[in-house]
């Protein structure tokens, strides 16, 4: 999940390994009916960083 540059620790997850390296974006508005949400296991709507290095 993308967070605030000031964030310390993720509010899906409550992992603090976050990252300014990414690539990409994906938006989830639906969960429960995106395919691409379930294949990444992705549960929250929200906007999410992918191609983390």
């Amino acid at each position: 999940m993308l967070v605030p540059p000031e964030a310390t620790r993720c509010p899906n997850c409550g992992s603090t390994d976050l990252t300014e390296d990414w690539k990409g974006v994906i938006i989830v508005i639906d969960p429960e009916s995106s395919t691409l949400a379930k294949k990444l296991k992705i549960e929250r709507p929200g906007r999410y960083a992918v191609l983390v290095s």
